[in-house]
């Protein structure tokens, strides 16, 4: 669908990138396989930077066709770990969930309290309790930036509990009816324990669609970001000017491929936003590379790209931070527009749901 006449349809404003979405785009509440598909038979929107024109068919179709020789793909291989505990606050006298952030601070963790109501009941010094420990852990203080995290005390025990693998299980939110196996939060590419938060813009990728790309001539690399917490709201994000801090590491061996392809004129196209962000942080600075570190890059409208040419991400929110990144690759009115055709389309969100790709 063109642009103007999408636009001449729905109005100039077809979405605010700070406002409420028009309509509401239907969420995938189960991964592909349990809905008796295949993980590439996903469908995939095309938005094309050139003319900005969208076109829409299936993830397996048509990701061989987009990319071409001479192409860098940049997966991210973070693995998901389950970090969500049952737990009972003793002041409060309720029964909850303590879901465990990536950061550590000395004995302290970074930890949300579930439901959300529990949140302002809490005080510092309040004490839980963890299924599958006899330990007490105390609240300590919220996170600078973002108070619906608290840093806890008691970090060795909730470490142990984590390397133990028992008791806890991944993270999930209302839109996914019932607890789902740790497997189905995984790619091609997850290999590195560490995201409590699913990186799942390589979902789709299996091993045919990956040996098809290299047959071509397109060139595959991985870094590592962690993906941390990742519960907040739009106006939290843009209050902080920034996102939860993430920890990210890339390769020597990455590094190399990148700069190599973009001396010979390829692409670099980032398998989600978790790799944008860590390529981005890297390339921060003109000139000067940090390979690792913590990073809260908000990019969105109006950041300019240094090193990242395309993105591949799911169908998210028309207020999240991954529509956001969308926007700084094409601008606020065109990303309003995209998401109004996935609308449209019905295309399915979050972490199980259809795929973007912006280039």
């Amino acid at each position: 669908m063109p642009l103007e006449r999408c636009l001449q349809r729905y109005g100039r404003d077809v979405v605010s990138m700070s406002g409420k979405s028009i309509c509401h785009v239907n969420a995938a509440s189960l991964p592909a396989e349990l809905r008796g598909l295949a993980r590439d038979s996903v469908s995939l929107l095309t938005l094309d930077l050139k003319d900005n024109s969208v076109s829409l068919g299936t993830f397996r179709n048509d990701i061989g066709r987009l990319l071409k020789a001479g192409d860098l793909m940049v997966f991210n291989d973070s693995r998901m770990i389950s970090a969500s505990f049952s737990a009972y606050f003793r002041e409060v006298g309720s029964f909850g969930r303590i879901n465990l952030g990536t950061n550590r601070n000395r004995d302290l963790f970074l930890a949300e309290p579930r439901p959300r109501s529990l949140n302002p009941r809490l005080k510092p010094g309040y004490q839980f309790t963890i299924a599958g420990s006899a330990a007490l852990f105390t609240v300590m203080a919220r996170h600078s930036k973002f108070p619906r995290y608290w840093w806890v005390q008691g970090r060795k025990d909730v470490d142990r509990l984590l390397s133990e693998g028992m008791h806890a299980v991944p993270i999930r939110y209302g839109y996914i009816p019932f607890q789902i196996p740790i497997d189905y939060y995984s790619s091609l590419f997850s290999s590195v324990p560490g995201s409590v938060e699913y990186p799942c813009a390589s979902r789709p990728f299996t091993q045919e669609i990956i040996e098809h790309l290299r047959s071509k001539g397109v060139r595959i690399a991985t870094l590592t970001l962690h993906c941390n917490l990742g519960s907040l709201e739009p106006q939290e994000f843009e209050i902080a000017g920034g996102l939860i801090e993430e920890y990210y590491n890339i390769p020597g061996k990455t590094l190399d491929i990148i700069e190599s392809t973009r001396q010979k004129g390829g692409r670099i196209i980032a398998a989600g936003t978790t790799v944008t962000r860590a390529i981005e942080s890297a390339f921060a600075e003109h000139g000067r590379v940090k390979p690792s570190g913590w990073t809260d890059i908000f990019i969105k409208p109006g950041y300019e790209l240094k090193v990242v040419d395309g993105l591949i991400t799911g169908i998210h929110d028309a207020e999240s931070s991954h529509l956001s990144m969308v926007g700084a690759f094409s601008g606020t009115r065109i990303a309003g527009y995209v998401q109004e055709v996935a609308c449209e389309k019905g295309l399915l969100q979050h972490e199980f749901g259809d795929s973007m790709m912006v280039m």
